[in-house]
């Protein structure tokens, strides 16, 4: 977002000069932090050159403005239909992106280093929230879909599978928040009340519990989700999520927000960033 609206300023700043009507040494050296008197006799604008252009200046930046980032869609009907999308726009970039650089495409960032002019799904996916984006490329990663690279900008790649899906192929995808099947969930709330994984709030014995196979493969598949987004972000892992919250995902199992929030170490801001992700690896198991 800073970074946006830093690009967003620089643009505004340029169009201003291009349009403008103030002599261009001063606008020139205010944007230096300077104080200059109009030249008078020298520039465009002050002998009067630029006149006869504002307007078709002012259309042709506009419209090169109106360009840099694509206008927001309603968010598709499924996530059957997200997912064909994803897929499709992966297939069509020109070169190999990492999760980031998909999901600034797939969202129509102004800073995505491919717009629609070389991708038609530029923006394809704006009417959702950064974290479903990021949470249904995992589900793709995690289904063999997508395959996640092992160099250091992680780069995906569609599969065999990916490459052969379409829309009637992934119609049983649905939100995360709501994918997980109730036997499931109630076996991991017997396991609360049962003692055999860590009761809620108790910070005493945190990382206590046992983990079966089931919830140790989900554990594996947590920290190599963690590893990539620490790569991709340049900080360490722990900043990401802690092995003992991660331990308690795989012991509980959370279907929704809420349940994530009573796992100690994820508070409002952590959930924003990374929650959807967390749930959606909790239901592809």
């Amino acid at each position: 977002d800073d970074v946006r609206r830093e690009n967003e300023k620089r643009i505004k700043r340029m169009i201003a000069y291009a349009t403008g009507q103030t002599c261009r040494h001063v606008t020139l050296a205010a944007h230096l932090g300077e104080r200059l008197d109009p030249c008078g006799t020298v520039c465009d604008v002050c002998t009067g050159a630029s006149r006869q252009s504002v307007v078709g200046s002012r259309q042709r930046t506009t419209s090169a403005d109106a360009r840099q980032a694509a206008p927001q869609r309603p968010a598709p009907a499924s996530e059957a239909e997200a997912a064909v999308i994803v897929l499709d726009c992966l297939r069509r970039m020109p070169f190999n992106v990492g999760k980031t650089g998909l999901m600034k495409v797939l969202s129509g960032s102004i800073t995505a280093s491919v717009k629609e002019d070389r991708n038609p799904h530029f923006g394809a996916l704006s009417g959702m929230s950064q974290g479903r984006i990021d949470a249904l490329i995992e589900r793709l990663v995690a289904d063999s879909f997508i395959a996640r690279g092992d160099s250091e900008y992680r780069p995906l790649t569609l599969t065999d599978r990916g490459a052969a899906a379409e829309r009637a192929t992934l119609t049983a995808y649905a939100a995360p928040s709501s994918s997980v099947p109730a036997a499931r969930q109630s076996a991991a709330m017997a396991k609360l009340t049962t003692g055999t994984s860590l009761a809620l709030g108790d910070e005493g014995a945190e990382g206590g519990g046992q983990l079966d196979d089931d919830q140790a493969a989900l554990l594996e598949r947590l920290r190599e989700w963690r590893s990539a987004e620490a790569r991709e972000r340049a900080v360490p892992p722990y900043i990401i999520a802690k092995d003992a919250m991660l331990q308690e995902v795989a012991l509980r199992q959370p279907a929704s927000h809420d349940e994530l929030l009573a796992i100690k170490g994820f508070g409002p801001t952590k959930i924003a960033s990374f929650g959807d992700a967390i749930l959606a690896l909790v239901a592809a198991g």
